[in-house]
């Protein structure tokens, strides 16, 4: 074996461990930003099993929390899909009336005033 041959199958070897752990580390990231902004429903859990909340408030707890995180996920899809139709003005596919029209029944639609 050539020092060539070497320094190309170290190389190669390099690419390939790279990818692969950038493939296996960027869902755990993703995963980490996301979760910096919701609550688990077993710590909260632990709330009620140090008697901190009855039984009843934690169903109550868990409600105002699920409805919390379905009301960022649409806002969320607000955001995206006016990026869209803002991006369709831009390029002038969309007059400044068929936007605005396009937007409020977007904003009807996820409940945004």
């Amino acid at each position: 074996m050539t020092f060539g041959l070497f320094l190309f199958s170290c190389f190669i070897s390099f690419i390939i461990i790279f990818a692969a752990v950038r493939l296996a580390i960027k869902p755990l990231i993703i995963a980490d930003e996301k979760d910096e902004n919701t609550i688990d429903k077993s710590e909260l859990y632990i709330l009620r099993d140090i008697s901190v909340l009855s039984n009843d408030e934690l169903d109550e707890v868990i409600q105002i929390y699920y409805n919390k995180a379905s009301e960022y996920e649409g806002y969320e899809s607000y955001l995206k899909y006016s990026r869209v139709l803002n991006e369709l003005k831009e390029s002038k596919y969309l007059t400044e009336e068929a936007f605005n029209e396009k937007m409020e029944k977007l904003a009807n639609h996820y409940n945004i005033k």
